[in-house]
């Protein structure tokens, strides 16, 4: 039974990496890797889903008193996956598939790129919902995560948290 404690000590751990590997990015070692603005979104990914996790480890131990050990896994895996979704949401901006501004500086530092990329590390769900909506125009099908999502979303009415 994994406890709020030692899911939170983790997320600790892995802000403090995170922290570390931002420090040591100017070192010999991840100086040709941790240069780059997709190492940096990777980066603000994780933050972005480690706060998500610290935030509702905080709500459901401490405001809702609803801790459910079951989900011990999704708070392990979590900042994981938003490292990917950082380093994906990158990969979509600099394609051009989601535009910021028309015009790129590489002189400037990519602040827009590290804001969307902690946004989709934070919110994953809704940035695949994003991507799987985005790839619905080049005739990609929804997954059966989305095909269920969906489904879910219309037994609700309006009075049960639908969006109608």
């Amino acid at each position: 039974m994994k406890t709020p404690s030692v899911v939170a000590g983790y997320q600790i751990v892995v802000l403090v990496a995170i922290g570390a590997l931002w420090c040591f990015r100017r070192t010999e070692l991840l100086a040709s890797v941790a240069s780059t603005t997709s190492y940096h979104c990777a980066l603000w990914g994780a933050v972005g889903g480690t706060t998500y996790c610290l935030r509702a480890v905080y709500r459901h131990r401490c405001v809702d008193r609803s801790w459910d050990s079951g989900w011990a896994l999704w708070y392990f895996v979590r900042p994981i996956v938003s490292f990917v979704a950082g380093l994906v949401a990158y990969v979509f901006l600099a394609a051009g598939l989601l535009v910021l501004n028309t015009r790129i500086d590489d002189t400037v530092v990519p602040y827009g790129y590290f804001a969307v990329s902690l946004i989709a590390g934070y919110n994953v769900d809704g940035f695949m919902s994003r991507m799987e909506r985005l790839a619905g125009l080049w005739g990609i099908k929804k997954s059966r995560v989305a095909l269920d999502a969906d489904r879910n979303r219309q037994d609700l009415g309006p009075d049960d948290g639908g969006n109608e």
